[in-house]
């Protein structure tokens, strides 16, 4: 069996998408080979939903404390890895992670993959896998 990461940027070298009220307020610098964020409260990381299963991966692992899914059901929060059930964003196509306070975090993995994959993965232990397909 082949499970397909359905993210075409694993690795986050690209920025993913942001939204404010306050246009500007959301600033973005190069962290390495990553994207650092400053989020002011209320603000949102919005990655496009590619798959019903989304796993990103923030630095540090405690971002996760001061940013929540919007809509997106929270599967498994463990090692700074956020696994979300993202079928209530269906209509809207994009994931909505916003701020519940000010914050600093930098996206460093992302995996799209079936819901139906999710358990397998857990299975194997697996959390984000960077390869665009991983054999288990």
């Amino acid at each position: 069996m082949r499970i397909v990461n359905q993210w075409p940027d694993p690795h986050c070298a690209n920025r993913v998408g942001t939204w404010s009220a306050i246009p500007g307020s959301v600033t973005i610098a190069k962290n390495g080979s990553h994207w650092e964020y400053t989020i002011p409260e209320g603000s949102s990381l919005i990655p496009n939903r590619k798959s019903g299963c989304m796993m990103m991966r923030l630095s540090p692992p405690s971002s996760w404390d001061s940013i929540r899914p919007e809509r997106a059901d929270t599967l498994l929060v463990e090692s700074g890895v956020c696994v979300m059930d993202t079928t209530k964003e269906e209509a809207r196509n994009v994931i909505g992670i916003h701020a519940v306070v000010d914050a600093k975090t930098t996206v460093t993995g992302m995996c799209a993959v079936s819901l139906d994959e999710w358990p397998i993965l857990r299975e194997a232990g697996a959390l984000v896998f960077a390869a665009d397909t991983a054999p288990y």
